[in-house]
């Protein structure tokens, strides 16, 4: 049975280069990224690269926590298992700004959306 990860902020940079060396290894690879367009780019090029099929994507706002929930339910909906997850998204800001929960924006998408996510799919993971 082939291995299946979940790769946050896999549209580009060290997440994209992530989801080829695994892709390449046989793994069945899920880019996500914040919105539809840039992961379906993602999927295209991991797919032209590593000349492998088994790429899929998903998308969803970090930024937000009830987004955040809602891709875990899709990703339930969608998958029977994972065998990873890699929580790669991340942001930094040298501005103060709020998350749509209220949250400082960094602290919100790399660590409370992680944790979140995470614990929503742990029964996709266990």
């Amino acid at each position: 049975m082939e291995k299946r990860v979940l790769i946050t902020g896999a549209t580009d940079g060290i997440g994209r280069e992530t989801a080829k060396r695994l892709a390449a290894k046989g793994w069945r690879v899920i880019l996500h990224g914040r919105n539809e367009a840039r992961v379906a780019a993602a999927v295209r090029h991991v797919r032209e690269v590593t000349g492998k099929e088994a790429i899929e994507g998903v998308a969803g706002n970090l930024a937000s926590l009830e987004e955040v929930a809602a891709l875990a339910e899709r990703c339930r909906e969608r998958f029977d298992r994972l065998d990873g997850l890699i929580a790669n998204a991340g942001v930094f800001r040298t501005r103060f700004e709020r998350s749509a929960d209220g949250y400082e924006l960094t602290f919100a998408v790399n660590h409370l959306a992680h944790f979140l996510l995470t614990r929503e799919l742990l029964s996709l993971l266990e």
